[in-house]
């Protein structure tokens, strides 16, 4: 009996680039083998989009920050 069973891998190094991480150019080639065996390769070129830092809030959502602040029932 045969068990089927599904891997995502996400990876953000292109597969050449490997050769500069690893030093040991077999291991790289048996690596990338194992990972390459059978799989579909789907290559997504672009922007990233996740942001690098949190966008600055607008000034209409500072102005009712700081209005809840000054609230008369929180003396």
């Amino acid at each position: 009996m045969r068990v089927r069973i599904t891997i995502f891998a996400a990876l953000n190094l292109d597969l050449p680039d490997w050769y500069e991480l690893f030093d040991k150019k077999p291991l790289v080639d048996a690596l990338l083998d194992r990972l390459q065996h059978r799989c579909i390769t789907i290559r997504i070129d672009g922007p990233s989009l996740r942001s690098p830092e949190p966008p600055p809030p607008s000034p209409r959502e500072n102005s009712s920050k700081s209005a809840r602040r000054r609230s008369p029932s929180a003396k």
